[in-house]
């Protein structure tokens, strides 16, 4: 999620609920059960602040079946949830930059920084010419 106003980011905030693939979990070969959550926030992009956190999930995210990722946010925090379990909590309370508007951003990224695949020859996801689908059945915001 990304902050609805006029600021450059990461002056505007940005909210990552749920991402896959990253480096280390990779390289431990189960990247199909760690989950990452971020939020991304500062002055300036020199002055880039984040927070993190990731884990494994008891069962594959990547079995076929649809899976539910939840952010439950008030004033104070920002709760993520996977399958309805609680994931991680952001403390907010003294944070001014996710206190305005933001809007929804899905996005399927492939290599880059995150994942440590920078050689596009190196990319590991479907080589022979299949596209790669990210599937939403519906999203709810109360």
């Amino acid at each position: 999620m990304m902050g609805d106003n006029d600021k450059q980011w990461p002056a505007c905030g940005e909210i990552d609920i749920m991402e896959m693939g990253e480096q280390s979990g990779m390289a431990a070969g189960d990247s199909e059960k760690q989950v990452n959550t971020a939020i991304h926030y500062g002055p300036s992009a020199a002055a880039h602040e984040q927070q993190y956190y990731k884990a494994n999930v008891a069962n594959s995210l990547q079995d076929g079946n649809y899976h539910t990722y939840s952010l439950d946010w008030d004033e104070n925090n920002l709760t993520i949830s996977v399958d309805n379990v609680k994931f991680h909590t952001f403390d907010i309370s003294s944070n001014t930059y996710f206190h305005d508007n933001f809007y929804i951003l899905f996005n399927l990224a492939v290599g880059g920084a995150f994942t440590g695949i920078t050689d596009i020859n190196k990319l590991t996801g479907l080589k022979d010419g299949q596209k790669v689908n990210m599937y939403i059945d519906w999203v709810k915001i109360l």
